[in-house]
């Protein structure tokens, strides 16, 4: 395989060697998440920059096309990010206030957003919780990718609901000192 100019970050070619990505050049990346052919970096000021294939939305910047270089997702300025995750063909972000954004190709309701266009090009705020639902106000849990496919998380007292390719499947969480250390057991 050859290197493809929109995953390296420069405008030529430069083979298998890694190089500085020039508009990079005084900007701190906290945390890098790479999709099928598209990356997201954050910043340490809690920006969100996209780049690499653009074909299915998930760079976020209102159109198709590929970005060679990082470019900023504008839609996300106003939100201070904290955690950036990609999926092959769907990138998600998590504000520092619990929101979780996302955007990409939208096809199976893998972007948990009802109704969404095919190809969803600018995040999109993802609201599991409703006022009728019965289960009050909760913040975002994590979002992660098993088997392929997309899974967002929201707690729930000490029980988890994933929403994804396969519906919604219920998990039991057993949580530890704090949420960054729990356990997951899933019953199908």
């Amino acid at each position: 395989p050859t290197p493809t100019t929109s995953l390296v970050g420069v405008d030529k070619i430069g083979g298998w060697e890694p190089q500085p990505i020039p508009n990079l050049k005084d900007v701190r990346i906290i945390q890098i998440a790479s999709g099928g052919y598209h990356s997201l970096d954050l910043t340490d000021k809690g920006e969100v920059l996209s780049w690499g294939h653009g074909g299915q939305g998930q760079l976020g910047n209102s159109s198709l096309h590929n970005r060679k270089v990082p470019e900023p997702v504008e839609d996300l300025a106003n939100e201070r990010v904290t955690f950036v995750a990609c999926g092959g063909s769907s990138s998600a972000a998590q504000s520092d206030k619990g929101k979780l954004y996302m955007w990409g190709y939208a096809t199976d309701n893998q972007l948990g957003v009802p109704e969404l266009p095919e190809i969803q090009s600018t995040p999109v705020e993802v609201k599991f919780l409703t006022e009728d639902d019965g289960l009050g106000d909760h913040n975002v849990v994590s979002v992660n990718r098993w088997s392929f496919s997309w899974h967002v998380f929201r707690l729930q007292i000490r029980r988890v609901l994933t929403t994804g390719e396969l519906g919604v499947m219920e998990l039991m969480l057993l949580l530890l000192n704090d949420i960054s250390a729990c356990v997951l057991l899933l019953f199908l």
